[in-house]
């Protein structure tokens, strides 16, 4: 049972967009 990469893409970026958001709203 392997993950679809696109399932994987999105987690990713999701993952990245919220980072970038909690890290810009700090500085």
């Amino acid at each position: 049972a392997v993950p679809e990469p696109s399932s994987m893409m999105a987690l990713g970026a999701g993952l990245f967009g919220l980072g970038g958001l909690l890290l810009r709203r700090k500085h």
